[in-house]
């Protein structure tokens, strides 16, 4: 008889433990499912590109490239709800091949002019912004010559981290 109470004990307490085990994770587990958060939004980074016959400095052309972070749908201006790192790319397309080089409002500039030209920044999302960039365009001979170009923008989240 002894013994049965023994292994019932025994038992009772086991019981209790795994029941009280089972319940500590339980409430740790819905403890950290309610620390995890997220934000999520739309990111917004758009160029645009002007182009004029009369943009020319010391016999040089150029044109500006626009980097905005809002975007006006239906006369309302949405802004980017993240920071955006941008990569913009120029390069050739035509027979005839350009040199380009830029300098923008933040002071950046390229010194020498290449086939293919790579401009990384950032934009913020405090306040609608629209950052202007100016892009110098030469022949790679001395002659009057066209210039097809194709401009490109790579945007991502910016690491909020980092």
């Amino acid at each position: 008889m002894k013994r049965a109470k023994k292994i019932y004990v025994i038992g009772a307490l086991l019981l209790a433990i795994i029941t009280a085990t089972t319940l500590s994770y339980a409430l740790y587990q819905r403890e950290v499912d309610v620390d995890v958060t997220t934000i999520s939004g739309e990111m917004i980074c758009d160029i645009e590109v002007d182009t004029n016959d009369n943009y020319i400095e010391n016999n040089e052309a150029y044109f500006y490239i626009y980097v905005k972070n809002f975007e006006n749908r239906d006369g309302i201006n949405y802004l980017s709800a993240t920071d955006v790192d941008y990569t913009i790319t120029i390069e050739n397309t035509g027979s005839d091949q350009g040199l380009f080089r830029y300098v923008d409002e933040e002071g950046n500039s390229s010194e020498e002019g290449v086939e293919t030209l790579t401009i990384e920044n950032s934009i913020g999302n405090d306040e609608e912004m629209t950052k202007r960039i100016r892009i110098y365009v030469s022949g790679t001979n001395d002659l009057e010559q066209n210039v097809d170009f194709k401009v490109s923008l790579d945007a991502v989240q910016k690491d909020m981290e980092g």
